[in-house]
């Protein structure tokens, strides 16, 4: 389950999840220290503004009735519990203490401030509190001392910072989940557009980017992509048409000129110069034969790549197909000073090709003596890979470098850079084209020492 909640997640994606949950989580955080810093600029708005109205209120009743009527608004007020959040404190001029529920006024508190918070003991309370106050001079010299108490304000405060850090924490999973959502999103598309790519470049020139119609970026790009797919499959296949049409065109003024040669060999003499005719003649044939081998094969490259050959596939025993080829080419192997060797599971079965997948292996036991110089073994193997099969051809010889091997598989590529060997450069060719005719792939590793060339064939060609 795991494997399958970060399948496809590279680590452009990865990143790409990391950033937006970092973008959301900071937002989410910026986000709760605005709504705590606007709570508690509001809770102060507020207890600042209650301060200075009680003040005023509290100064127009000394100004309308005088200081006597104020102290006993006070007295009325503190002895029913009415401030149950509120410091008042009236002094005469001296600071004796004249009405109100502080004991005295704080010595560090200057007259004509207009807000300061500090700790104080009001009438009756068992500790000290926070409280916010302002103070004031009356006109007949008294001075008035108003405030609240800032406790309840402070434990609001920490119930907010409690309530912020639980959705700070509840915002976490959340923005994971979200991120690595639209990862899987972002993930899935781009993954479309990749499946699409790798099928192309393993020769399915039909398979186009799905496409979901909402016209955003991502569909706009796979219409660009279908559109370039559709042009590319346009040039391939007119150069196929244009190679193939070649190719036919070409075999049978070629065949109609080897049969020609063929009634002059016949004709002429062996003696004299009809024995350097006859020679002649002899080495046109064979080049003439050779160029048909390679139109032969370029044809079948063609076919196989072209997807030709799947409606023939079969079951097939394994063991019975390298036992013939192993009949057919023991004779040349041993002749050449090559051992070959057949190592296969009796019961080993495939759904291919057969006559495809034979000149495919034919291809690679014909390489392997031609170019495994002072090799001695060759050995032809079948074995299960998974739920398909894997065939492969193995020589003791020098083998190719790992860095060639990928351009020995193109056409008409030969790594003998001076041509001093026989041969067109299009048998591995071919044997890639089957593999992919196939579904498969063909592989070139290191038999140390030597080449293995090895055809992993799926369970079902696609």
């Amino acid at each position: 389950m795991k494997r399958r909640l970060f399948a496809g997640f590279g680590s452009a994606t990865s990143q790409l999840v990391t950033l937006i949950f970092l973008l959301q989580l900071l937002l989410t955080i910026v986000l709760l220290g605005y709504v705590q810093w606007a709570a508690d600029q509001q809770l102060h708005r507020e207890q600042r503004t209650y301060v200075a109205e009680l003040r005023d209120t509290l100064s127009e009743i000394y100004v309308q009735d005088g200081p006597a009527r104020l102290a006993t608004a006070i007295e009325a007020r503190v002895g029913t519990g009415g401030w149950s959040n509120g410091a008042v404190l009236l002094t005469a001029a001296d600071g004796t203490p004249i009405a109100g529920n502080l004991r005295a006024w704080p010595g560090i508190m200057p007259v004509g401030v207009s807000w300061q918070e500090i700790d104080l003991y009001r009438k009756d309370a068992p500790h000290p509190e926070r409280i916010g106050l302002s103070t004031t001079r009356l006109a007949g010299g008294e001075r008035l001392l108003t405030g609240w108490v800032l406790d309840d304000g402070l434990r609001l405060r920490r119930s907010v910072e409690g309530a912020m850090l639980a959705a700070l924490f509840l915002a976490v999973p959340i923005a994971l989940a979200s991120a690595m959502l639209l990862g899987r999103v972002l993930s899935r598309r781009l993954g479309a557009i990749s499946g699409t790519t790798v099928a192309v470049a393993g020769g399915d020139l039909t398979r186009r980017v799905p496409r979901d119609g909402s016209g955003d970026a991502f569909d706009e790009l796979a219409r660009q992509v279908n559109a370039m797919l559709d042009r590319v499959e346009t040039l391939v296949s007119e150069l196929r048409l244009v190679t193939d049409s070649l190719a036919h065109d070409l075999r049978s003024p070629l065949t109609r000129v080897q049969s020609r040669l063929e009634q002059a060999s016949a004709a002429v003499g062996d003696g004299g110069a009809g024995g350097t005719a006859l020679a002649a003649i002899g080495d046109a044939q064979a080049e003439l034969g050779a160029l048909l081998r390679i139109l032969s094969t370029a044809l079948q490259i063609s076919r196989a790549e072209a997807g030709i050959g799947t409606e023939q596939l079969a079951d097939v025993a394994i063991a019975d197909l390298l036992g013939d080829i192993a009949d057919l080419y023991g004779p040349v192997a041993e002749d050449s000073g090559f051992a070959l060797a057949v190592e296969v599971p009796a019961d080993l079965h495939a759904s291919l090709h057969r006559e495809l997948v034979g000149q495919a292996l034919a291809n690679l036991v014909e390489n392997a003596l031609r170019h495994a110089v002072g090799g001695r073994r060759i050995v032809l193997s079948g074995a299960r890979a998974g739920e398909g099969v894997a065939l492969a051809v193995a020589d003791d010889g020098p083998g190719i470098p790992a860095d060639l091997r990928d351009e020995a598989r193109r056409r008409f590529v030969r790594l003998d850079a001076a041509r001093s060997e026989a041969g067109s450069g299009l048998g591995l060719a071919l044997v890639d084209a089957v593999a992919r005719l196939h579904g498969g792939h063909l592989d070139l590793a290191d038999a140390g020492p030597g080449l293995r060339a090895t055809l992993v064939l799926p369970a079902r060609a696609r």
